[in-house]
């Protein structure tokens, strides 16, 4: 027997040939008696809100429907995630966190379109919280095309928008890169007897770890990793010159607490032991 699904394709394709319109099909399922037709239609109706998600197909039925075993809590960690990549200025995550909230919501289809919209349109706001005033005057216009779009994929090319307004106003904002270099390094200076990493240092200043990373080698043409090490020699040289403290206490007081490991990493930056240092 025919699947209802196919003979709903066969009435549309006619329709079409015959009265040259777009027009699309939701599929009920069967009726078992009593039949609520109000009931009934609401089922239709929300089966056709999957046009949104998937505008090239025609006839909906639920048999393609699948269920959302998505909580709101997964909701909340992505949009936590994704506000986080904004503060921290991690492009990268934050393309990839978006592309699994768009994922999960196109797979998804019994979300209604406003739930979405509202979804996303926070989203668009958060991205505009950060852009410079100049270009954050696009905000309602662009969240009045959001409302307005009947096509998930606008959505989602409405926030790539704002994403790319986003990675163009990192990328054009010396002053703020330099202050948070300064920032850095001045943390580096007060602390370079205790431990440090390139996640700590980025903590300060609110940014990924390989933006921070990028940033520096381009600010100061050194890697982050060696101007920390290049200060702690440098300190425990003078502290060799300078004082009469053991070897084992300037190795602490220079960041390492691992004794061997910084008499090898002097004699590496220069050529010589601590102690053949201190006695030249």
């Amino acid at each position: 027997m025919e699947s209802r699904k196919k003979m709903a394709q066969k009435l549309l394709d006619a329709i079409e040939e015959k009265y040259a319109e777009k027009c699309y099909i939701a599929v009920s399922r069967e009726f078992v008696r009593p039949v609520k037709l109000a009931e009934e239609m609401e089922r239709l109706e929300l089966l056709m809100e999957n046009k949104f998600y998937v505008p090239e197909d025609r006839v909906f039925s639920e048999e393609q429907q699948t269920e959302a075993n998505l909580s709101q809590i997964d909701d909340d960690t992505l949009m936590k995630q994704i506000r986080q990549d904004i503060k921290m200025k991690d492009m990268a995550g934050l393309r990839r966190h978006f592309e699994g909230l768009c994922e999960k919501y196109q797979s998804k289809k019994n979300f209604s379109q406003m739930y979405v919209k509202f979804i996303f349109s926070n989203l668009l706001k958060d991205v505009y919280e950060i852009l410079p005033k100049e270009k954050s005057g696009g905000l309602n216009q662009d969240i009045d095309r959001l409302y307005r779009t009947n096509d998930f994929q606008e959505v989602t090319e409405i926030i790539n928008e704002g994403i790319k307004l986003l990675e163009q106003s990192f990328a054009i904002n010396p002053q703020m890169e330099h202050r948070e270099i300064e920032t850095v390094k001045q943390y580096i200076y007060a602390h370079y007897g205790e431990e440090l990493s390139v996640d700590m240092l980025a903590d300060q200043v609110f940014l990924a770890p390989s933006y921070l990373s990028h940033i520096f080698k381009k600010e100061t043409g050194q890697n982050l990793s060696k101007f920390i090490k290049a200060l702690r020699m440098e300190k425990a040289k003078e502290m060799l010159e300078e004082t009469h403290n053991k070897i084992v206490n300037i190795s602490y007081a220079v960041g390492y607490p691992n004794v061997s490991y910084f008499c090898q990493s002097f004699r590496e930056y220069y050529g010589v032991s601590p102690q053949k240092y201190r006695n030249q």
